[in-house]
């Protein structure tokens, strides 16, 4: 049986919950939202009437995460350590990862950085960035720098691309593009790729063709295929496995 004394607190912080506090700016209101025992636990900012920031707090009023949301389908999310430093922040397309996500300690020193995409309607983890104690980064890490023009010309051009892994020593890496890859990547089994291999992954490129001047899409993969073994469940034997990397760019560039 809830005791009348914490019936009144629970009723007080629901008063709370809707107490609405002028921020300077006549469309900007802000919610606070109070615990049983009078502690706030969430602060909402809204604007025009639309939720556009909320905060949370743990039980000794230490920030814990905050949500910012840039339009209905997109938010940026916050995640903090017990000291109040960032942990952890990226984005969130209707809920699932995209863009960059980076990670850091306790000091705040970055740890790590991940890309996803949605492919297909489904999260992709795409690109890792590790780092160590003194910021160089791990031989652990995939990713790719695509060194894009400025812009394109009419005619055929090659693009050149820094590509790392920790397989590159024994792997293969080949580049796919096509004019016919949809935005979320879901007919990439369907269309015809033009293919770029060179048999040097300290060289790895690939080209692109433009008939006219106007902004061209850059969309495809780089695809690394490596050769390792893993042992058998048989005594003293092992077998050879083919795994692959696959890594999607998605580029606009003018033509000129």
């Amino acid at each position: 049986m809830v005791s009348k004394e914490k019936l009144k607190k629970f009723c007080l912080a629901v008063l709370f919950t809707f107490l609405l506090i002028g921020c300077g700016d006549g469309n900007t209101e802000e919610k606070k939202i109070y615990d049983n025992n009078g502690n706030i636990i969430e602060i909402e900012l809204y604007k025009n009437g639309i939720l556009k920031e909320k905060t949370w707090f743990s039980n000794d009023g230490k920030k814990t995460s905050v949500t910012k949301w840039l339009d209905r389908d997109t938010k940026i999310v916050e995640r903090y350590y017990p000291n109040e430093n960032v942990r952890i922040t990226g984005t969130l397309y209707r809920d699932l990862k995209t863009g960059w996500w980076s990670s850091y300690d306790e000091n705040g020193a970055l740890k790590s950085k991940h890309e996803f995409l949605v492919i297909n309607g489904e999260e992709h983890a795409n690109q890792s960035i590790i780092y160590d104690d003194r910021n160089n980064i791990k031989e652990e890490s995939v990713y790719a720098n695509i060194n894009y023009p400025d812009h394109l010309v009419v005619g055929r051009q090659i693009i050149k691309v820094d590509y790392h892994s920790p397989h590159i020593s024994d792997s293969h890496v080949m580049v796919c593009v096509s004019d016919s890859i949809k935005d979320d990547f879901s007919n990439i089994n369907e269309v015809a790729l033009d293919t770029f291999y060179s048999g040097d992954n300290k060289n790895v490129w690939f080209g692109v063709e433009c008939n006219e001047k106007k902004s061209k899409i850059i969309r495809g993969f780089i695809l690394e295929e490596y050769i390792h073994e893993e042992e058998s469940e048989a005594e003293d034997s092992v077998y050879i496995v083919v795994s692959n990397i696959k890594l999607y760019f998605d580029k606009k560039l003018p033509v000129k």
